[in-house]
């Protein structure tokens, strides 16, 4: 299943989280470069925290991050799934859209057909999974475009791992900035009430508002080589 939900974040979190001054710095990993930065904790916590209320789950997280392309920086196509992240394997990943839509023209996040293994892939290894990216993530003649998610800052798009994906289009002269996540569910055993979710929004608030001081006063992140992208 996939879900839209606009107005994600109340504007004064938004509002916060777009003064961190902070570099995105680059990853380089096999074949592919992309430009983070890390969210604090208790933002990942309070993203856990909505999910599971919205989704009526216990989310856990299982990597999360703030991405930036713009022009000369993130220009692939890289057409790929989330299937292993971490060495784990996620249910389901989410796009934040944090930066406003400047953009003439459809743009967003594409969901993808692969002409011969269709919605997924259903490969035998990670090795030909691999071997299927490395050849094919960035021939879109060996692709059918199913959907454009349209971008809007603050819509949050949640979808299954497995599906074919990719930012649309490839190239952004604007940057584009989203956060994303890659998260587990599982049932959740408590009951989760807005009073409840209501007092740790409160609690982010305060939280974010000391990083974005500390932001404003240096740079730079603690992002790991081994970040993978979405």
């Amino acid at each position: 299943m996939i879900y839209i939900k606009d107005n994600f974040l109340e504007p004064d979190l938004l509002e916060i989280i777009l003064k961190d001054k902070r570099e995105y710095l680059e990853v380089e990993t096999t074949g592919k470069s992309f430009w983070v930065k890390e969210p604090s904790k208790s933002l990942v916590d309070y993203m856990v925290d909505k999910i599971s209320y919205v989704e009526h789950v216990e989310a856990e997280n299982i990597l999360c991050f703030f991405r930036q392309a713009k022009i000369d920086q993130d220009n692939d196509w890289r057409i790929h799934n989330d299937s292993i992240i971490e060495g784990q394997k996620p249910e389901r990943a989410l796009v934040l859209f944090l930066s406003q839509d400047t953009k003439d023209g459809l743009n967003g996040t594409a969901l993808w057909s692969h002409k011969t293994h269709g919605d997924t892939y259903k490969g035998s290894t990670e090795d030909d999974f691999n071997r299927l990216l490395i050849n094919d993530s960035n021939d879109i003649s060996k692709w059918d475009l199913k959907t454009v998610i349209g971008h809007k800052q603050n819509r949050l798009v949640s979808y299954p791992c497995e599906y074919f994906h990719s930012k649309y289009p490839n190239v952004f002269e604007d940057s584009r900035e989203v956060l994303v996540m890659f998260y587990k569910t599982k049932i959740s055993t408590g009951e989760r009430t807005i009073k409840g979710f209501k007092h740790k929004y409160n609690k982010i608030k305060l939280n974010e508002r000391i990083n974005s001081t500390r932001n404003e006063k240096q740079d730079g992140c603690g992002c790991k080589s081994d970040t993978a992208s979405s």
